[in-house]
C-alpha cells in the first residue's frame, strides 16, 4: 500500500476537478511556471510521461509574485519544500493533505501563502 497526496480547490469537492488525489509514486515534481503560478506534476492516469499541456495531471497553484521582492524568492520553493516535508514521514496508506481550501488545511508553509490575494488552485487531469 502507498501514500496519497490530496488537493481541494475550495469549491466543495462535489464536481469534476474540485479535488484530486494521487499516489505518491505518481508525483513527478514542482515547477515555477510563471511569476504567479507553480505547477505540481503527476504521471497522468493514462500513463502519459510528458510535461507539455494535456500530457500530465497537474495542480496549478496561483499565488503572489514575490520574485521582485528584495530578499525573497519564487513561491515555488516554499511549495516544493512543504511537499517534501509532508511526504518525508509518510506512512503506507496515509492521505497527505497538501492543499485543502474546503477545510482550511495546508501542508507546511503553504498556509503562510494562502492569504495571498490571488491564491487558488486549479486541478487538471489528462485521461
Amino acid at each position: 500500500m502507498e501514500s496519497y497526496l490530496y488537493f481541494a480547490d475550495g469549491n466543495g469537492a462535489d464536481a469534476a476537478s474540485d479535488a484530486g488525489m494521487w499516489p505518491l509514486s505518481r508525483f513527478t515534481g514542482v515547477e515555477a511556471t510563471a511569476d504567479t503560478t507553480t505547477t505540481v506534476f503527476f504521471l497522468a492516469g493514462n500513463n502519459d510521461l510528458g510535461y507539455a499541456a494535456n500530457t500530465a495531471d497537474s495542480v496549478v497553484i496561483t499565488h503572489a509574485n514575490t520574485t521582485t521582492t528584495e530578499g525573497s524568492y519564487h513561491r515555488s520553493k516554499l511549495i516544493a519544500k512543504a511537499i517534501v516535508e509532508a511526504i518525508g514521514g509518510a506512512r503506507d496508506g496515509e492521505v497527505i493533505t497538501i492543499i485543502d481550501v474546503d477545510n482550511n488545511q495546508y501542508a507546511g508553509e503553504i498556509e503562510s501563502i494562502q492569504g495571498d490575494a490571488s491564491f487558488g488552485i486549479a486541478i487538471s487531469l489528462d485521461g
